[in-house]
């Protein structure tokens, strides 16, 4: 017979099994070795180099604030996981007391997750604090506590104020909730940076509403029913977040208006069925926000990658990106062939490693020229 704590063991077992299962479908060995891994080793280069040097344009920047507005906003958007599942209706819905444990022990779960959230922004925001707004291991340990405490508040009032109703009003909600939970977090921690309340007065307070809001939320009972419906949209949009990056998950039933290619114009006079296909990749590619989105930022963070080494180093960085971008495109064209509307067209390509040289050709070109104009302009500079 399980107990109490072990079902909550168990449901938070199968919790991370479906979140890992759901990024096993698009974060294979590839997205490892060509995105993931480069990102951290690029981004533990920068790391290490703030701490060395600051960039001069992070000089001026208010990094106080800006950490404040980033904690604030994730904490104002994190809601309570309550681990109910559609067969609860058979059997826990009977025993209201296992149901009242879940709740609680989603209460500390989803606290536990948040503090381990909040504590990312400043330790990666750690060099700027230091350096620029002058902050100390007091200033942290005063930050960390602050939001330990005042957190626990916007966690029960997001759980306590979700309604059923048309999407309409549930926005209208969801904003004046986040402009209230706003307003809880950051209004007193901004008076304490402006010395217009002791920093004490303002954790006293917090202790005291936490401590009333987690007894009553201790024992209210489980709206199950709503927690449900709750727990299932939320597994529906990780879901399609997350697939999203891989397919496309629009609705035939609504199609919408591309952006570019409106009318499918040709881009070339070439009239076999490779160079067609070439094209059609690359309008695809051009239709699809979530595909294009990705590629800008790829390019965006290459270009910025450029402008950091000096010399004729971003020579060999642009060739290094370069090979990433072509194995990439590589491995986007192996899934775009494999769909099923595509594969009937390329049973009729003679020679399919032309197709995708027709498709990926002009688009590394064109990012190779963009990095040779950035590397360019900060030569001259």
């Amino acid at each position: 017979m399980l107990t109490m704590a072990q079902l909550f063991k168990v449901r938070l077992k199968q919790h991370y099994i479906r979140i890992y299962k759901v990024l096993e479908s698009i974060c294979d060995w590839s997205v490892w070795l060509y995105i993931i891994i480069p990102a951290i080793v690029i981004f533990i280069g920068f790391y290490r180099e703030w701490w060395m040097e600051l960039p001069q344009w992070a000089i001026d920047i208010p990094w106080d604030i800006v950490c404040l507005i980033s904690i604030t906003f994730i904490v104002c958007i994190v809601q309570i996981k309550i681990l109910v599942e559609d067969a609860d209706q058979v059997v826990l819905i009977q025993k209201p007391r296992w149901l009242l444990s879940l709740k609680r022990f989603g209460l500390a779960y989803s606290w536990f997750v948040l503090q381990l959230i909040t504590l990312i922004v400043p330790l990666v925001l750690l060099p700027f604090l230091v350096q620029v707004s002058k902050w100390n291991a007091e200033h942290i340990l005063m930050l960390v506590t602050y939001i330990a405490i005042s957190s626990i508040i916007p966690l029960i009032v997001n759980h306590r104020l979700t309604i059923a109703a048309s999407w309409w009003k549930k926005l209208l909600l969801q904003l004046l909730i986040f402009i209230i939970n706003s307003c809880i977090i950051f209004v007193p921690i901004f008076l304490y940076l402006a010395h217009m309340l002791p920093y004490w007065i303002g954790i006293t307070s917090f202790l005291i509403i936490a401590l009333i809001l987690i007894r009553n939320y201790a024992m209210t009972p489980l709206n199950f029913q709503q927690h449900l419906t709750i727990a299932n949209e939320s597994k529906l949009m990780f879901t399609q977040a997350i697939l999203s990056q891989s397919m496309n998950l629009t609705s035939t039933s609504k199609r919408k208006k591309p952006i570019l290619f409106k009318n499918s114009q040709r881009l070339s006079r070439r009239k076999d069925v490779g160079s067609i296909i070439g094209e059609i990749f690359i309008k695809s590619l051009m239709r699809d926000f979530n595909q294009l989105k990705v590629w800008l930022m790829f390019l965006s963070v290459s270009c910025f990658a450029v402008t950091q080494v000096p010399g004729y180093a971003p020579l060999a960085i642009i060739i290094f990106l370069a090979y990433i971008a072509f194995n990439l495109f590589n491995l986007q064209w192996e899934l775009w062939c494999k769909q099923d509307f595509v594969s009937l067209y390329m049973k009729l390509v003679e020679q399919p490693l032309k197709a995708r040289s027709a498709a990926r050709n002009p688009l590394i070109t064109l990012f190779i020229l963009i990095w040779l104009i950035v590397a360019t302009c900060m030569q001259l500079l």
